[in-house]
C-alpha cells in the first residue's frame, strides 16, 4: 500500500470542496440570471426609490403580474424613520432581503414553469 500524505489527501479533498462549490455557484448564477435578473432588479429599485411600507407584499404583487412598478409610489410609505433615511443598499437588506432571498433559493430548488410569478406567490404567502 502505498503511504499517502494527510497533508496532500487534505488538500486534494479541499480543491474537489471547491470545485463543486464552483459548479453549483455556477448553476445558481445562471438560473437566476436566466429567470429573475432583470425582473428582480427593477423591483429593488423601484422598492428603493418609493419606500413602501410593505415592501414585501408590494414586490410579490408586481412579480404575480397584480401590479406595475409604477404603482408601487402610490403605495403607504414607510414609516421608519431609519428605513425612510437609510441608504438604499441598506434599505433593501433590511427590508427585503430576509425574504426575497429564501424566496429565490425555494425557486431554485423547485425550478418551477412560471418562476417569477412563482416568486410573487412565495413572497405573497401563498
Amino acid at each position: 500500500a502505498a503511504n499517502l500524505d494527510p497533508e496532500a489527501l487534505r488538500k486534494e479533498e479541499a480543491q474537489r470542496a471547491a470545485a463543486a462549490i464552483e459548479k453549483r455557484s455556477a448553476d445558481v448564477r445562471a438560473y437566476y440570471d436566466s429567470f429573475f435578473s432583470q425582473q428582480v432588479r427593477e423591483g429593488l429599485q423601484a422598492l428603493a426609490s418609493e419606500r413602501p411600507a410593505d415592501p414585501q407584499g408590494a414586490l410579490a404583487k408586481v412579480f404575480q403580474g397584480k401590479k406595475s412598478l409604477g404603482e408601487i409610489g402610490k403605495d403607504p410609505k414607510t414609516s421608519d424613520s431609519a428605513l425612510k433615511s437609510a441608504a438604499p443598499r441598506h434599505y433593501l437588506n433590511s427590508a427585503i432581503a430576509p425574504s426575497l432571498v429564501p424566496a429565490l433559493e425555494q425557486c431554485f430548488r423547485e425550478q418551477p414553469r412560471r418562476p417569477i410569478s412563482e416568486l410573487g406567490d412565495i413572497l405573497g404567502g401563498k
